[in-house]
Formats: C-alpha cells, sequence, structure tokens
C-alpha cells in the first residue's frame, strides 16, 4: 500500500536523510531489545546476529517505505517472523521488537527534524500517523507469517516423528550417536527403561487408547504414539514414581478396545520386538474387551497368541467332535471347563458358580471327555484341553476348525 500522510514530504526526506544512519539505529534497537526482553537477552549468539540482520533489514525497509520511494512492502517482516519461528522466539517478542523498531525510527526522525527544517508540530504528527500504520502492517504480516510458520514446524516435526516411529517399528536399531537424535525426536529420554504399548483399532476408527499421550502426560511421563490402520502402537518411558506396573494403570481406565503392555526394555533399538510382545499381550484377552494386559497376566493365552497357528492346530486336534457341536452346546461345555478349571477342579464349586447342580457339572465334563477322547482325571490331558479351550476362547471357533 502507499504511505499518505500529511507533512509526506518532510517525512520523505527525514527517512532518506536517516537511511545513512541504520547501523546505528540498528545498534541501537538491538540494545533496547536486548535490555528489555529476556528473550532476546539469554538469546545465543547466533541467534542474537541473525536477530541484528533482522534488525537492520527491517530498519532499510520501513525508512524505504516512509521514504515514498515505494508502496509499502513487508517482505522483510514475513522472513524475520518465519525465522523467529523456527528460532522458538515468542510471537509477543517478536511484535515488541516491532514496536520498539518504531520508536527508534520515530525518535530519530524526531531528533532530526528541527536539522531538517521539519520539525513543526503539523510534520510530526503525520510521521507519527505513518509510523502507526506502517506498524500495522509489519505486525500483522509477522503475526500471520509466524503462525503459518508454527504450522509448517508442526507438520514438519511430525513428519520427522513419523519417520524415526516407522524406523523403530521396522525394527532398525538406531545405535551410537544416532540414538540421541532419535531420542530428542521423539521427545524420549536416550536411555531406558522403555515400555510398548498395542492397541487395537475400534471398529469404527479412531484410537483404542485415546489421548493416551495427555493422560501420561499429566503425570510426567513422556510418550510416542503411531497409528496404523489396524493397531495403534506407543513407546512409553517410565518414571521412578510411575514405573510400569503404574504406567499400565493410568493406560487402562482411558482403553476403549483391548491393549496390551510390554516388558520393559533398555534401548530403542529393541523397540520392533517389544511392540510385538505388546502385541502378544493385547492378545490374550477376547477381541471386543477393553483393558491393557500384560504377558505374565495370561501367561498360558500369551502362547496361544504366540503362536496361533499351532494353537489353531491343537485345538483342532484335541478338542476334536466339540468344535462340531452347535454353537450354544459347544460354548456351554467349554465355559463349564473354563469354570472347572478355575473352581480347582471342583464340581460343587463350578457348580455354585455356574447357577447348576454339581451333577450338572460332572454331566456336561463327561460329555466334552467323550467328544475329546481324553480323561479329565489325566493332568496332562487337563492341560492340553485348558489349552486348546483358550485357543478356541483367543482365536475363535472359525480359526480353529
Amino acid at each position: 500500500m502507499p504511505v499518505h500522510s500529511s507533512g509526506q514530504e518532510p517525512s520523505q526526506r527525514l527517512a532518506r536523510t536517516l537511511a545513512e544512519r541504520v547501523p546505528a539505529l540498528t545498534d541501537r534497537l538491538v540494545d533496547l531489545l536486548v535490555a528489555e526482553d529476556p528473550t532476546y537477552r539469554k538469546a545465543p549468539p547466533d541467534v542474537l546476529a541473525d536477530v541484528r540482520r533482522s534488525c537492520e533489514d527491517n530498519l532499510r525497509s520501513v525508512l524505504r517505505d516512509l521514504s515514498g520511494r515505494r508502496a509499502t512492502r513487508t517482505d522483510a517482516a514475513r522472513e524475520t517472523a518465519r525465522r523467529r519461528a523456527e528460532q522458538g522466539v515468542p510471537l509477543a517478542s517478536l511484535l515488541h521488537a516491532y514496536r520498539l523498531g518504531m520508536r527508534v525510527v520515530w525518535e530519530a526522525m524526531n531528533d532530526e527534524a528541527p536539522i531538517s527544517g521539519a520539525g513543526n508540530p503539523e510534520t510530526l504528527m503525520g510521521i507519527v500517523t505513518t509510523l502507526w500504520e506502517l506498524y500495522d502492517a509489519y505486525a500483522g504480516t509477522a503475526a500471520t507469517a509466524y503462525d503459518e510458520a508454527l504450522v509448517d514446524l508442526a507438520r514438519r516435526d511430525e513428519r520427522q516423528r513419523t519417520l524415526v516411529l516407522d524406523d523403530l517399528l521396522e525394527g532398525r536399531d538406531p545405535g551410537g550417536e544416532l540414538s540421541g537424535f532419535v531420542a530428542r525426536t521423539l521427545e524420549l529420554p536416550e536411555h531406558g527403561p522403555y515400555v510398548a504399548v498395542s492397541a487395537d483399532v475400534p471398529a469404527r476408527g479412531g484410537e483404542g487408547l485415546p489421548r493416551a499421550d495427555q493422560v501420561l502426560r499429566r503425570h510426567g511421563v513422556r510418550s510416542a504414539w503411531r497409528l496404523r490402520p489396524d493397531e495403534q502402537v506407543g513407546i512409553v518411558s517410565p518414571t521412578r514414581d510411575v514405573p510400569p506396573a503404574a504406567v499400565r494403570d493410568l493406560l487402562a481406565p482411558a482403553a476403549v478396545s483391548r491393549a496390551g503392555i510390554s516388558p520393559p526394555y533398555a534401548d530403542l533399538g529393541g523397540t520392533a520386538r517389544a511392540v510385538a510382545l505388546a502385541g502378544i499381550a493385547r492378545r490374550t484377552v477376547p477381541p471386543g474387551t477393553a483393558t491393557v494386559a500384560t504377558l505374565d497376566e495370561h501367561p498360558l493365552g500369551a502362547l496361544v497368541a504366540g503362536a496361533p497357528e499351532m494353537a489353531a492346530r491343537l485345538a483342532r486336534s484335541v478338542l476334536g467332535g466339540v468344535l462340531e457341536l452347535e454353537e450354544a452346546e459347544r460354548a456351554l461345555l467349554l465355559e463349564t471347563l473354563a469354570m472347572w478349571v478355575d473352581a480347582g477342579g471342583s464340581a460343587s464349586e463350578a457348580g455354585r458358580r455356574l447357577y447348576c447342580h454339581r451333577n450338572t457339572v460332572r454331566n456336561r465334563l463327561a460329555r466334552l471327555e467323550e467328544l475329546s477322547g481324553r480323561s479329565l482325571a489325566d493332568p496332562r490331558a487337563q492341560a492340553e484341553l485348558w489349552t486348546a479351550a483358550e485357543a478356541v476362547r483367543l482365536l475363535g471357533v472359525d480359526a480353529t476348525r
């Protein structure tokens, strides 16, 4: 936009005169920034050197705009905002720098005006108005560019995090110095312990552990998460105050599907194996269960989930005709077996839990023995039947037929 104000010609002359003093004005502006804003006062030397370059570029741009030699251009403001966003300088500090810059220009013009014969009140008021117009243009452009840069940075960071996570999940061991880069990218400690988490993606989509990162962060626990088409995966860094068992307790209330947590592991290079173990822990409970499971909770289920093809073969071999029954009868026999095992082999206790007579329990178990060809009096047969029943429970009947 062109610059318009009363007293335009005197302000243009002043601006052209001050253009020769930009280095001194830059020194003044940088001194003010360092004195008034802790962000700049604490900035490392390379950032402060870049701030000085930006101050000089923006002062030259403002004075060119004031000189009337061109329409107002805010390219310098846009580039400055982008770099400050990348350097982590707050937007408030950036806008404060523009206010101070306009103040430095105003003070210099005010000092120069009597010398140049432009010191009448009308001219000076016109300069103030013009400077505020320029500040609005520069600050508005800077704020917009800053927000755009933050969005770009967030996308870039997320892409980087995704690439790093995918490398870990595919079994690539960062090792050496790269391990530190990976940890920093994921905002995790460079050294363990870590635990991996694997959760089912609900049928309706979304996450099996919604807002898991927020839940953990509230307790000072850092984590990194990746949503795959059929699995939500996380790397969690337990702390002294929140050990692995407590991580599980924090996540369990958030679960909307079944999830599993791995044993602790020491290095990020072990993430792929830990995720596989977390996946096995997840599959130790039936689909549709909203919980977070561990391997130690369901050791037999872990064996089934860890070798599903062998477990399905075992179920077909052991259960035999049981699998050919109608669904209701098959489920009744397997439920009775499960309750009898949980009751320590007591038909009376199993009957109490099933709301039926102990003889009914014995009859059902006898039917199971007949169809499977195995006797529950034989400890080995008991183990085989129980493992086969667990395979049916976790893998489903269709997988075991």
